[in-house]
């Protein structure tokens, strides 16, 4: 049988967990689902919005997303600085013209390593995901997943494949 660790001498009465342990194990961030979707035009950078009445908020421990204003953002709150895991995944409606592109920003500027360039598929939708990036971010920081598509024409990303999700791992 497994013995489990305490804090006080083997009282569990009295054990408590310092703050950052407590802080760790405690589900903290924002995990948005896109549930309508998304008009991408040709050779446009473009955000993924998460509007109200478009979107599942999974999880949004502290008001990270406004779905009124801003929609395509989740904002690090007032003392939520931290390191977090961001990433997201779209699908792009079946189309076997040009490229399809995600990536990652924050505050406007494209993080490292985070974009995924395919060519496109012709009788299936592209799913795509950007890989987990381990960024620290600061209250008032934002991140947006974005895409780009090169089809000669409009595209959609298909409701059912979009996600973006910030989740604290540590604080900072």
């Amino acid at each position: 049988m497994a013995v489990i660790p305490t804090i006080n001498n083997g009282d569990p009465a009295n054990d408590t967990w310092p703050d950052a342990v407590t802080s760790a194990l405690t589900a903290y961030g924002c995990i948005l689902l896109r549930t309508g979707d998304q008009t991408i035009s040709d050779a446009t950078d473009t955000p993924v919005t998460f509007p109200t009445g478009s979107v599942t908020e999974v999880l949004d421990t502290h008001s990270f997303h406004d779905g009124g204003t801003n929609t395509a953002r989740i904002t690090i709150p007032t003392g939520g600085d931290a390191w977090y895991d961001v990433g997201g995944c779209v699908e792009f409606a079946a189309n076997a013209t040009g490229h399809r592109q995600v990536w990652l920003e924050v505050g406007g500027v494209e993080v490292k390593g985070s974009r995924v360039t395919n060519a496109a598929f012709g009788t299936v939708n592209n799913r795509m995901a950007t890989p987990t990036m381990y960024l620290l971010l600061a209250a008032t920081n934002y991140v947006t997943l974005n895409v780009r598509q090169s089809s000669t024409g409009n595209l959609a990303i298909k409701a059912d494949g979009v996600r973006l999700a910030c989740v604290r791992r540590w604080p900072a």
